[in-house]
């Protein structure tokens, strides 16, 4: 019997961490407290809801992070913004740039701003920056 009370009460206090967490990180986020980032500004979000990118660079990428296990798109979507920004809004701020990816690269592998470093491996953010870099080429393309 006092196994199974063991037991519930473990079960119990995950869930009751699980939710504490979620209301938190809603909480920091509908605070604004995440949006302290250009980035992440106001404007930026209105900016972005327009730009669309093409289907096949979009599966490309989400798949590219899905098969390599790459925690990514909890923090990022393609078009639109949620805790990080969108890979457009990302794609946008390197239009035109020279080293491009190099800088790109850089940022994912070692972290830039908010967001922490060492989530994906060189080889991987080498490969992230290259997709992301050719939304930026689609998008100004169109």
């Amino acid at each position: 019997m006092n196994k199974n009370k063991f037991v519930f009460i473990s079960i119990g206090l995950i869930i009751l961490f699980i939710l504490i967490t979620n209301m938190m990180h809603s909480h920091l986020v509908r605070s604004g407290m995440m949006l302290n980032r250009p980035s992440m500004q106001k404007e930026a979000l209105v900016k972005t809801s327009h730009i669309f990118v093409d289907a096949q660079v979009s599966e490309e990428l989400t798949s590219y992070i899905n098969n390599n296990h790459l925690p990514c798109l909890q923090c990022h979507e393609i078009n639109t913004n949620k805790v990080g920004p969108a890979y457009v809004t990302i794609a946008q701020k390197y239009i035109g740039k020279e080293n491009a990816n190099l800088i790109l690269a850089s940022h994912i592998a070692n972290g830039y701003g908010a967001m922490p470093g060492e989530l994906a491996n060189t080889l991987q953010a080498n490969d992230l920056a290259n997709l992301i870099i050719r939304i930026t080429k689609n998008m100004a393309e169109k």
